[in-house]
């Protein structure tokens, strides 16, 4: 009875403690859940702020290279600007020179006439002149007539002239590749018959020694069987002769 007892005694306190373990057990596995669950927050969330750091930052990098961009660009306007009556004449200039070498002489000496009794030099505006610094005549408010007004149209001839020479020079340098190609052509067509020329020389020349030594041979066979031929019709006619000769004996 004892032992029952001790049994059914240690069974109790075991369940005892067991029920009472149970909701600590719950409770720490739902504390270590709360846990997981709060760094994975903590992971999520450290993760926007990094990304929301690269986007600030890429952000001021291209906000850096849009004003660089944006101060070299108004300085390379505050150059072209500065730069632009000297440009101007210096373009006219060559435009003059390719007219002539285009052949369009006229208008070269027109755009020539006009670039030099158009204005005087005191009045051609500089770097740093103002529109009131532009002669005027005739009517109030009307500026003198600017001898590089027709710049722009000549400069569209003379580009429309040059395009033409070089769609003209492009051809004939195609037309030049096409003869250079058919030279070519021709040299290696040329090399391939001299070499077949040869190829057929050689075994026209093979054939023909093969073709005498046949004959050379067929003719000793020839010449052998008529020499046997005649020595046996000869051998036969002096039998002949000496059968006809003992009959005459006899």
């Amino acid at each position: 009875m004892k032992t029952w007892q001790l049994i059914r005694t240690t069974t109790i306190v075991v369940a005892c403690v067991a029920v009472f373990m149970a909701p600590l057990g719950i409770a720490q596995e739902e504390n270590r859940q709360e846990a997981e669950i709060s760094e994975q927050k903590l992971r999520n969330q450290q993760k926007q702020i990094e990304k929301q750091i690269q986007e600030l930052r890429k952000n001021r990098s291209k906000r850096n290279k849009g004003q660089a961009a944006e101060r070299d660009k108004g300085r390379e306007q505050r150059e072209a600007r500065r730069r632009r009556p000297e440009a101007t004449e210096r373009h006219v200039a060559d435009a003059i020179q390719h007219l002539r070498l285009a052949g369009w002489h006229h208008e070269a000496d027109q755009l020539q006439k006009r670039l030099h009794t158009g204005a005087p030099p005191h009045h051609r505006p500089g770097p740093h002149s103002s529109p009131h610094d532009t002669p005027r005549h005739g009517h109030h408010g009307q500026i003198a007539d600017d001898p590089l007004r027709n710049v722009h149209g000549m400069l569209g001839h003379l580009s429309q002239a040059v395009d033409n020479l070089e769609r003209r020079l492009q051809h004939s340098e195609e037309v030049g590749r096409a003869v250079d190609e058919a030279h070519r052509r021709i040299e290696e067509l040329g090399r391939h018959l001299e070499q077949r020329t040869a190829d057929l020389e050689r075994q026209l020349n093979h054939r023909l020694e093969d073709i005498e030594r046949h004959a050379d041979h067929q003719l000793e066979q020839f010449e052998g069987h008529l020499h046997e031929f005649v020595e046996h019709f000869e051998r036969a006619l002096d039998e002949r002769r000496d059968h006809d000769d003992d009959g005459e004996d006899d």
